[in-house]
């Protein structure tokens, strides 16, 4: 009961992050969907690292997904400070792009892994207000 329970809540969140069609919800859900899959596969982001930064540390490990990292970042960065919002072909790109980084980063990731993500508590633990430190 309980895994299912989890695994509800996790295609909750998912549904949650993808439900908002302006450009400024489409760019957060490809950063959302990449950063999601790197956590997955142990490359969580920390606190106080800026995009910038974390893509720096993260390109280190994963350097055949770095040209479409960079660019869900800098997309993810321009719609949420930018004066600007990307057009339809940007994020029609970031949205290919994010869903290749997801494809590389799970290809990497062991079955054990795969499994640990669908089965993560975290996302019902965050509805109750328990975060994970």
């Amino acid at each position: 009961m309980w895994l299912a329970g989890v695994w509800a809540a996790n295609n909750l969140e998912h549904r949650r992050h993808h439900a908002d069609r302006s450009p400024q919800g489409r760019a957060d859900a490809a950063w959302w969907t990449v950063t999601s899959a790197l956590a997955a596969a142990g490359s969580r982001r920390n606190a106080a690292e800026t995009t910038g930064q974390f893509v720096a540390r993260v390109t280190t490990r994963h350097s055949a997904i770095s040209a479409e990292l960079a660019l869900v970042a800098d997309c993810h960065e321009v719609a949420t400070f930018g004066r600007h919002v990307p057009d339809a072909d940007d994020l029609e790109r970031i949205e290919l792009a994010a869903d290749n980084v997801t494809q590389s980063v799970t290809a990497t990731m062991s079955w054990r892994q795969r499994v640990r993500t669908k089965v993560d508590p975290a996302p019902v633990l965050a509805v109750i207000g328990i975060r994970r430190t």
